[in-house]
């Protein structure tokens, strides 16, 4: 991820299995979840402070030219 510029079809699954994991996704049953990830996503004053992984990966690629 530090080194090469990943599609962001890679990042969305990623997000999409990260996003089950924090709300307990089950495919039995479906919950209703109180905040967007969105909202979770800003910094850690009123947030989690958990970072969108294309915006990482951009940051990453700009570091290193």
């Amino acid at each position: 991820m530090q080194s090469s510029l990943i599609s962001k079809l890679v990042f969305k699954d990623n997000e999409r299995i990260c996003r089950g994991f924090i709300w307990g996704y089950n495919e039995d049953r479906n919950e209703i979840h109180l905040v967007k990830h969105d909202s979770i996503c800003w910094p850690k004053i009123g947030g989690l402070g958990l970072r969108k992984m294309h915006n990482m990966n951009k940051a990453f690629i700009v570091k290193l030219g």
